[in-house]
């Protein structure tokens, strides 16, 4: 029994150094596993706020690891205090002066269900939409997926102000469509149909259109679905031959209608053997689901 207790009082502080000797090697250069780290914590979860310290390194690789496995943690816990514990961290990182570490932090917190998100944090949301804080597009994006509507005339004045940047202005439409603003959505709509069905759009544009989850731009990709007019590159670098956009649509689509016939892998391809057929099923499965559901449970 001594023996026993020894052993377990010996776990935190086992676990402590060797998540030292993780940051050393990064702040070496030296390879270091960061699936074995993950694990670790996992399965030590008094070892978390360690990783606070971690934060404020004179290293960028180790300030950046520290998030991402903060990041991970909250994502991989069932548990609502884990996740939005971690939601809390990376928002701390929205005061970061590394450009970088800001960027990581929002494009992560993407990755979070919208109950991971605490009132105070959508107030410290509200305080970064006056401020417009780094990599301001993206958090404007995070603002219209969590659905903060009460900032929408914050976000419409704005864009009449004319001092956001050009890609800033497109994730303010974007917001303010995902919350159900008519008029940003047409904005969206319009500048959309003016470049047309073709590989800039399929891969700059319609993903925007599916992340308003709204029924009138997903009807427009249903629409270019049906399209045999070959308008974009092939995805096979050997195959030289114009084809159809549909393929890339029906990737976009697949994970955000309910019921979808078909499904894409853990990279976004079309888990699929006759692309051909596979077209055909789902122009059918549309044309006999006029009255399909959008899926709005993610960003």
């Amino acid at each position: 029994m001594i023996g026993l207790i020894i052993i377990l009082n010996s776990l935190p502080s086992y676990g402590q150094s060797h998540l030292e000797k993780y940051f050393n090697a990064i702040r070496k250069g030296q390879t270091a596993s960061f699936e074995s780290e993950l694990w670790l914590l996992q399965s030590e979860r008094d070892l978390w706020k360690t990783l606070i310290s971690y934060q404020k390194d004179s290293i960028a690789n180790v300030r950046y690891q520290t998030y991402l496995l903060i990041s991970r943690l909250g994502k991989e816990s069932q548990k609502p205090e884990d996740r939005t514990w971690a939601v809390e961290q990376l928002m701390g990182a929205s005061r970061n002066n590394d450009s970088g570490i800001v960027g990581l932090a929002v494009r992560e917190l993407t990755g979070f269900y919208r109950n991971d998100f605490s009132s105070s944090f959508r107030d410290s949301l509200r305080v970064i939409l006056h401020q417009r804080a780094k990599h301001y597009a993206m958090w404007l994006r995070l603002v219209g997926y969590i659905g903060i509507k009460d900032q929408t005339t914050v976000i419409q004045s704005q864009i009449q102000d004319g001092k956001l940047s050009r890609s800033e202005k497109w994730a303010a439409h974007l917001a303010l469509s995902r919350m159900g603003d008519t008029e940003a959505l047409r904005y969206v709509l319009d500048r959309t149909r003016k470049i047309g069905v073709n590989d800039d759009a399929v891969y700059e544009l319609f993903p925007d259109l599916i992340y308003t989850r709204q029924l009138h731009a997903v009807q427009y990709l249903v629409e270019a679905l049906n399209s045999d007019k070959p308008s974009c590159e092939s995805a096979d670098a050997e195959i030289s031959k114009r084809q159809t956009c549909a393929y890339r649509i029906i990737e976009l689509l697949a994970p955000v209608i309910k019921d979808f016939p078909l499904t894409v892998d853990a990279s976004g391809d079309l888990a699929v053997a006759d692309y051909s057929l596979a077209l055909q099923q789902v122009r059918q499965w549309f044309a006999t689901h006029p009255n399909f559901k959008i899926l709005d449970s993610s960003l």
